[in-house]
Order: C-alpha cells, then sequence, then structure tokens
C-alpha cells in the first residue's frame, strides 16, 4: 500500500501533462492524499511485538522494522514529489502550508486507520460512516483526547522526518555535477 501514495505521486506531472486540466491534477492529488498514510501505518505495527517462541523477538523487530522504514521512506519521497509539484505552481510560502497540512492529515489518517479501523477504500465505500467517525473525533472530547495526542505524534515524528529527509536529497542535489 505505500508503493501507491509513490506511484500517485510520480505520475502527477504526466497526468498533468497528458489532461491539461487542473481539476483532473486535483483529483490526483486528492487520490494521493487518501492513500499517503498508507505508507506510515507500517510504523504503527510495531505495537504488535510480542515474545513467541521459537522465534526471537528481534527477527520481526527486522523484518516490521524494514517494511516500516520502506514505506515511511516511499510516503516522504511521494510527498516530496508533492511538493515540487505545488512548488511550480505556488509560492514557496503556500507550498510548505499545504505540505504542512498532508503531513497534519497523514497522522490524522493513522489514527483513524489503527485506533477507528478505518480503511482508504471507505471514503467511497462508506463515506457517511466515516464522515460520521470523523465528525466524533472533532466533536466528542473523549475521543478528541486520544485523537489529538496520537496524531500529534505522528504529525511531529513525519514533520521531521520529511525535513530531515528533504535535507539529505538537497545536499545531494547540490553535490551532483
Amino acid at each position: 500500500m505505500a508503493w501507491i501514495p509513490y506511484l500517485i505521486a510520480l505520475s502527477l506531472e504526466g497526468i498533468h501533462q497528458w489532461f491539461g486540466k487542473n481539476w483532473i491534477t486535483g483529483l490526483t492529488i486528492l487520490a494521493w492524499l487518501f492513500f499517503f498514510p498508507n505508507a506510515p501505518y507500517i510504523l504503527t505495527d510495531l505495537l504488535h511485538l510480542r515474545s513467541r517462541a521459537p522465534i526471537p523477538i528481534w527477527y520481526d523487530m527486522m523484518v516490521i522494522s524494514s517494511f516500516a522504514w520502506t514505506g515511511l521512506m516511499l510516503g516522504l519521497l511521494s510527498l516530496y514529489e508533492i511538493q515540487l509539484l505545488l512548488r511550480r505552481r505556488f509560492s514557496v510560502w503556500l507550498t510548505w502550508t499545504i505540505v504542512g497540512l498532508c503531513i497534519a492529515a497523514c497522522g490524522y489518517g493513522v489514527y483513524l486507520g489503527r485506533y477507528l479501523r478505518w480503511n482508504t477504500w471507505d471514503v467511497l465505500a462508506n463515506p457517511l460512516s466515516l464522515f460520521k467517525d470523523i465528525l466524533q473525533t472533532f466533536t466528542n472530547p473523549a475521543l478528541s483526547k486520544g485523537m489529538l495526542e496520537i496524531s500529534g505524534v505522528v504529525t511531529v515524528f513525519l514533520l521531521l522526518a520529511y525535513l530531515m529527509t528533504i535535507s539529505l536529497i538537497s545536499k545531494e542535489d547540490k553535490q551532483q555535477p
């Protein structure tokens, strides 16, 4: 699932050139945004680590971590592709604002998936119930507390990971002849 937002992001420039319609590009970015939380979501699977004989816990940790790392990197690289696309059309300030909102939406999406058990396809398959649950997380104080804590931690983690990733990318770009 982590490959989907990355592949969507890579195809955006071609989609925009092929169709030349901003609304198609906008819908494609919206589809990317719905799939974006799938990329870092696997980090939350570390919750399942348990000692279970005869398999050592370090083995499960390495397997989950390798998939989580791959998913995280694919998600961050997809966000970078989106940022590059937006930067060609909007100001730096607006582009960074949109990137920040995408990261916050991703943190919230991870919360929706892990704790409320919603999936990306529920946007189309069960939109009314999904919308009801989303509304409740913002209006019900009991749900809001957990939502703010979990979404906030994931958002800060993703923001720091993204800033580190793009700093490494920009250093690499400067070293190329």
